[in-house]
């Protein structure tokens, strides 16, 4: 194929190439301009050995940190509004208890296509940042972020799982 054709096949038209959503929260699939895939980090053990010599014993646990998500929001607000509303529900029943969710998002090439889908398991919404408005700027796509905090994620490519964590 040639180089022009490649380049034909391409949608400049979309600003991103990540897409989200989550099921439980009635959230339609999104956009993000920023996804901030997150580490992890493990609790290595170190402990004496012979002649002093320190070892280190297995991971005990895994932590994950965070996963920020820069939502691209939409004309209507429909997206802020969705996850705002889901989280006022939570208010007024006056606890927040048991209210966890799947999310997902999903990576797509220049060419419109999928590279992968992670998974994220047990979801609560850590922050929400606030939406700010204003006449006075140039900014033609107005963003907020989303931190999510989950139990643990699986990456999917192809339809078939490639990571379990």
């Amino acid at each position: 194929m040639s180089v022009l054709g490649n380049i034909n096949t391409r949608n400049y038209s979309q600003k991103t190439n990540y897409q989200c959503g989550a099921s439980e929260m009635n959230l339609l699939p999104f956009y993000a301009t920023e996804v901030s895939l997150p580490g992890v980090s493990t609790n290595v053990i170190e402990t004496s050995g012979r002649a002093g010599a320190a070892i280190n014993m297995s991971p005990t646990d895994m932590i994950f940190n965070p996963l920020s998500v820069t939502v691209l929001l939409d004309e209507d607000y429909k997206v802020w509004q969705d996850i705002m509303n889901s989280i006022h529900i939570d208010v007024e029943t006056g606890t927040f208890e048991n209210k966890y969710f799947n999310f997902w998002i999903e990576v797509f090439n220049d060419m419109g296509k999928s590279v992968m889908k992670i998974e994220y398991y047990s979801c609560t919404i850590e922050s929400i940042s606030d939406l700010e408005l204003t006449t006075n700027d140039d900014t033609t796509e107005q963003t907020f972020t989303l931190d999510i905090k989950y139990d643990w994620f699986k990456i999917i490519k192809n339809d078939v799982p490639v990571l379990r964590v």
